[in-house]
């Protein structure tokens, strides 16, 4: 359903916009793994990071692309708080009510990218880092 949600053309300037999101969405996320630590699987398979991958991109097709585009008519911090919370809600059902607050900040953090591209690939790319960065 995400996929097949009409968008809008992206902006003049989308390229260095859009590179500038997902280097800034790298680092947070990065970030946020060497200081919250963890342990990745014993060897992460190509079948793993496959599956993180697509769960990412199929995500942000939905949260993103989908979520976003309903709720930007209303203001754009309508778009991306409203995504953003419905994102971590989602994944109260897998991890827990711990995990609220993290997910609240990634998803705050892939809507502010959805805003200031205009495009919901940035927010996938950096999302399918961060889920790489769970299995590695």
């Amino acid at each position: 359903m995400g996929l097949a949600w009409p968008v809008a053309r992206e902006h003049a300037g989308a390229v260095r916009t859009t590179a500038f999101a997902v280097g800034l969405g790298m680092i947070a996320f990065a970030f946020g793994r060497l200081i919250g630590g963890g342990t990745a699987p014993a060897s992460p398979t190509a079948k793993i990071v496959a599956l993180n991958t697509l769960a990412a991109v199929g995500e942000e097709a939905f949260f993103r692309r989908f979520v976003f585009d309903t709720l930007v008519p209303s203001g754009p911090a309508l778009a991306v708080a409203g995504s953003a919370l419905l994102f971590a809600l989602v994944h109260l059902t897998v991890y827990g009510a711990w995990v609220l607050p993290i997910d609240l900040a990634a998803g705050l953090l892939l809507g502010w990218q959805r805003w200031v591209t205009g495009s919901w690939h940035a927010p996938a790319i950096t999302h399918a880092f961060a889920n790489l960065l769970v299995v590695i």
